[in-house]
């Protein structure tokens, strides 16, 4: 072949569309500037890439170069969603090869995205699994296949979630897919049949009953007459259909009769005693003799095995039929009785067998083998315990946050079927695995690919109800969503009576966690609670307030002391309060908000003010110009509309499954932040608006009752 006289280039061929690719450079004096001399011009070469996907060919390209010189296939073009595998050599010789093309083998580039799967069951939405899929980004949809093959035990799609889901023009990372929960092992489904030919509706339309994803044959009998069954697993006699929770009618493809004269016999199988076993219909032509012992071999028909097909219609008894095999039924469960999978067997009746290995469902071996069972003349089910098999799968971790950050490309993980999967606690410093993980070891020998969550710290501060100082100070560290127990400082108490505070570890943006504890002689009787704050040196500030009129000196704290008003400009109240009358609460100033004026029984506004985000006891309430005031210390008093009354709880809530929960400020505009359906959070106050209940789960941020659990 002749030599091209080029020095470098090359030449993109799709599988529908070719064109020219940015130049290749070939060669280290090439790109240094070198000029090439004649002789290398004459030793250009063109040599050919061929790319696979497994044995598919999906491309190719052609490079010129210098013959000899070495070329990195990592700076090969390849076809658009492919990247190259890793059984590739790191580089090449160019050489001219256009009769045996170079095999490049290029995978396909994919995503992880999750199947959230979310029970609708009675109305109320919860999710109940998150599985990770890894899907080629050039796929225009998730396939029903791979929703059903990841469906959790116990349930099954609706009908909105019967069919792939679209991927093709969105990045959304997770897909809600609606399942309802099985109460019923038995489904009915009515069965339709079609016409092959004309795609029209044959005969009266009939029910079928069966477990669901069960297999259920359809008998010859349900046939119209004329007509054979188009598609079957066993020949004309019966078609198979799965039983599904659907309630559209199934339609199963038949096909007229038009080559021979089949007929109908009903063959009815009796034993010695004169008992009905069975009976069969045989369709064939007119005249056929059948092997009866070839088609029913559970029976043994002795020398009346042999059957010769009548006129349309004809009853015929065979007498003096033995059954001698049965279909023994037997059911796996785990040693903790859990149902691991179901088989039966076709056995001769009063034949002794043993729990032999190969009977165990995948992944699980039978735990003792030397037990035997013996097949009875009527149709039972035998138990089996089995226990897992050990297993290796190889696992890519990525970062949960950025699954694009690959942390580890492939780690051997030993582990029991079925079970999750055990990571060494320091295989990736500052990583554990994701607590949000629904990966179980498995026969898989792909690479699967599983999270890991970052560790954080978050400090739990603890502050004495009374004086408002920090008595303690504790730093827990875990992945989020991850629960922790931390002690109460000795000599002092919730309020619930507990001696240590539970709840989950959270994203450290949100701040300091903050537990109000009183001491264990102290009879308060303001609750003990828990806010999270932005500011990791905040605190909220309470003053010594006298439940009783007639105590006094309780003043706001000097960090809120300052000589300017809400608004600037002092208010015009000339009139003293009235209506005074004892009225015990906590109350808190809201959020962002400036400085909150303080004003005296005789109206004067005081030179001091309350700090925004800062919780007060009251004694007592007042009104003036029908206005409400509260009194915070001896005789000073804020107005109701600067503030807002809550109740102290210490509690965890849950929000509902299947959807965002929106958060609110104290005022009661929407936050740009919300929770996620079904996780749990820690309050410390409560309050109730227009007859509304919302929690506090964070300094400024409130959720609405109706978005929880109750």
């Amino acid at each position: 072949m002749k030599k091209r006289n080029m020095v470098v280039g090359a030449l993109v061929c799709g599988m529908l569309l070719s064109s020219i690719s940015e130049p290749v450079i070939v060669g280290a004096e090439m790109l240094q500037g070198v000029a090439r001399d004649e002789d290398q011009i004459k030793n250009s070469v063109y040599m050919r890439f061929y790319f696979y996907d497994n044995d598919e060919r999906i491309g190719s390209q052609s490079i010129f170069g210098n013959e000899g010189d070495t070329y990195e296939l990592s700076k090969i073009k390849l076809p658009n969603g492919y990247k190259l595998d890793t059984d590739n050599p790191k580089d090449v010789k160019l050489t001219d090869n256009e009769s045996e093309p170079f095999k490049i083998k290029v995978v396909k580039v994919k995503r992880i995205v999750t199947l959230r799967y979310v029970d609708v069951t009675n109305g109320a939405e919860k999710a109940v699994a998150d599985v990770k899929l890894s899907v080629p980004i050039l796929d225009r949809s998730i396939s029903e296949k791979n929703i059903m093959e990841r469906l959790p035990k116990g349930f099954i799609l609706t009908e909105e979630s019967d069919k792939p889901i679209n991927i093709r023009d969105t990045n959304e990372k997770t897909y809600t897919i609606k399942v309802k929960r099985v109460e019923n092992d038995l489904y009915t489904n009515t069965i339709q049949f079609r016409d092959y030919d004309t795609q029209k509706s044959v005969g009266k339309p009939f029910l079928i009953s069966g477990k669901l994803n069960r297999p259920k044959i359809l008998d010859i009998s349900n046939l119209p007459t004329g007509y054979f069954f188009q598609y079957s697993n066993l020949g004309n006699y019966s078609s198979v259909i799965t039983i599904t929770s659907s309630e559209k009618t199934r339609y199963v493809d038949v096909r007229r009769d038009q080559e021979d004269s089949r007929v109908r016999n009903f063959v009815h199988f009796i034993d010695k005693s004169g008992k009905l076993l069975e009976t069969k219909i045989l369709t064939e032509n007119e005249g056929k003799t059948v092997d009866l012992g070839k088609l029913f071999p559970v029976y043994d028909f002795g020398d009346d095995y042999q059957y010769k097909i009548s006129k349309d219609g004809t009853e015929a008894t065979i007498k003096n039929v033995k059954r001698e095999y049965v279909e023994q039924k037997i059911k796996f469960v785990d040693e903790h009785g859990h149902l691991s999978g179901r088989t039966s067997l076709i056995m001769k009746i009063g034949h002794t067998f043993e729990a032999q290995q190969g009977l165990a469902p995948a992944g699980y071996k039978i735990k003792n083998t030397s037990d035997t069972f013996t097949a009875q003349s009527s149709p039972s089910e035998v138990v089996i315990v089995v226990i897992p098999n050990t297993v290796f799968n190889m696992f890519k971790i990525v970062d949960y946050d950025n699954e694009e950050d690959v942390l580890m490309n492939e780690v051997l993980i030993k582990g029991l079927f079925g079970h999750t999967p055990v990571f060494p606690p320091d295989l990736i410093p500052g990583y554990k695995l994701s607590s949000r993980n629904y990966t179980q070891m498995n026969y898989s020998s792909k690479i699967e690919t599983i999270s890991f969550m970052k560790v954080v710290k978050n400090t739990i501060r603890f502050i004495d109800n009374g004086s408002g100082k920090v008595i303690d100070e504790k730093v827990v560290k875990g992945v989020r969503d991850e629960s922790y127990s931390v002690e109460i400082p000795l000599g002092y108490k919730l309020n619930s009576g507990e001696k240590k505070i539970e709840g989950t570890i959270n994203d450290p943006r949100w701040g300091t966690k903050t537990i109000f504890v009183y001491k264990k002689n102290n009879s308060d009787g303001i609750n003990s609670g828990t806010h999270v704050g932005n500011n990791s040196n905040s605190h909220v500030t309470k003053p010594d307030v006298s439940q009783s009129q007639n105590e006094t000196d309780g003043k706001p704290s000097p960090n809120s002391q300052i000589d300017k008003t809400a608004n600037g400009e002092a208010p015009n109240i000339n009139e003293v309060f009235s209506n005074e009358q004892k009225y015990l609460g906590v109350i808190s100033t809201h959020s962002g908000s400036r400085l909150i004026p303080l004003f005296s029984m005789k109206g004067k506004q005081s030179n001091r003010s309350l700090s925004a985000n800062t919780d007060w006891k009251i004694d007592r309430k007042a009104t003036i110009n029908g206005e409400t005031f509260y009194r915070v210390s001896t005789n000073e008093w804020v107005k109701a509309a600067h503030v807002f009354e809550y109740s102290v709880i210490n509690q965890n809530i849950t929000t509902k499954a299947g959807k965002t929960a929106e958060l609110y400020n104290s005022k009661f505009k929407l936050s740009n932040r919300s929770l996620a359906g079904d996780t749990s959070w820690h309050t410390d106050k409560s309050r109730v608006v227009d007859g509304k209940t919302y929690y506090r789960v964070s300094t400024d941020e409130w959720v609405a009752a109706t978005d929880i659990n109750k």
